[in-house]
């Protein structure tokens, strides 16, 4: 084998390889391989290669469809495995035998696992003013068993959890947690699950929002969001009204045109002929 141990995600692919020497003059039509699941008990026939032909009629039903030996690569002195679809169950020990002329064999495990993916989230109960009591809970399915760890925003772990699992037909764990806390609206936290087989770490956050509210409260809601506008509208316009007298004043001429007064526009022009004469006066 190139390698002692491989490690495959499941119902994805894996190659495995088995080196034998050549040039000892025999023929690929003399070249016997066999591949076997050794362990767990009891040995499965995987794949087998007899006088350069391929014979599956003693194949176990397990692996029917699923294996594939590289024949091009047997001169080179290489029988490669390839295994689709896997399942949790074709983890184990395998063995390779090569028989030309000579024999010899290989051993190597295959671990299969599976991802803690598309974690499933719940709450349970209303989040009313600053606190409000609530049930939480994530679900996931994966390979190996998983321990579920659940913190808040700030980091802080909770060690006051339940979680149970049971296997699926399968063979992935299905892991559920709970946990009841006392969060108020806004507040995040968060569930990981972590496999210390793999080392390998999947993470879901819940945003805990208002899911439960009633008509009255959907109500007050809007108003409020129309109330906020309103008075952000209010606060501008104070803030500009100054700005806008003077501008307002620097135009009164094209304003008192506009109102169609003719006494009013020359009363203005007088004004603004004295006004540059009070400027200059020291």
């Amino acid at each position: 084998m190139t390698e002692s141990s491989f490690l495959a995600e499941f119902r994805g692919n894996v190659t495995m390889e088995c080196r034998f020497p050549t040039g000892g003059g025999e023929t690929l039509s003399s070249l016997r391989v066999y591949w076997h699941r050794i362990l767990p008990e009891p040995l499965l026939e995987v794949y087998k290669l007899e006088s350069g032909k391929e014979d599956l009629s003693t194949q176990h039903h397990r692996y029917k469809g699923r294996v594939n030996l590289q024949k091009d690569r047997l001169k080179q002195g290489q029988a490669v495995l390839q295994m689709s679809n896997l399942s949790i169950s074709d983890s184990g020990k395998y063995r390779c035998i090569v028989e030309q002329g000579g024999a010899d064999y290989k051993e190597a495990t295959l671990n299969v696992r599976a991802p803690y993916r598309n974690i499933k989230t719940a709450v349970t109960g209303k989040c009313q003013g600053p606190k409000g009591h609530l049930e939480l809970s994530c679900e996931a399915e994966g390979f190996p068993l998983a321990d579920v760890q659940w913190t808040d925003m700030s980091g802080h772990s909770f060690n006051t959890t339940t979680t149970t699992h049971k296997k699926n037909e399968e063979g992935l764990f299905i892991v559920k947690s709970y946990f009841k806390v006392k969060a108020g609206c806004g507040d995040i936290y968060n569930c990981t699950f972590k496999s210390g087989t793999t080392n390998e770490e999947t993470s879901a956050s819940l945003l805990f929002m208002d899911m439960n509210m009633t008509l009255e409260t959907i109500g007050a809601h809007t108003s409020l969001e129309l109330v906020v506008p309103l008075i952000v509208g209010l606060v501008l316009l104070l803030l500009l009204c100054p700005g806008f007298l003077f501008i307002m004043k620097r135009k009164r001429s094209k304003c008192f045109h506009s109102a169609g007064s003719i006494e009013d526009t020359a009363i203005y022009k007088q004004q603004e002929e004295k006004e540059p004469l009070e400027t200059q006066t020291p």
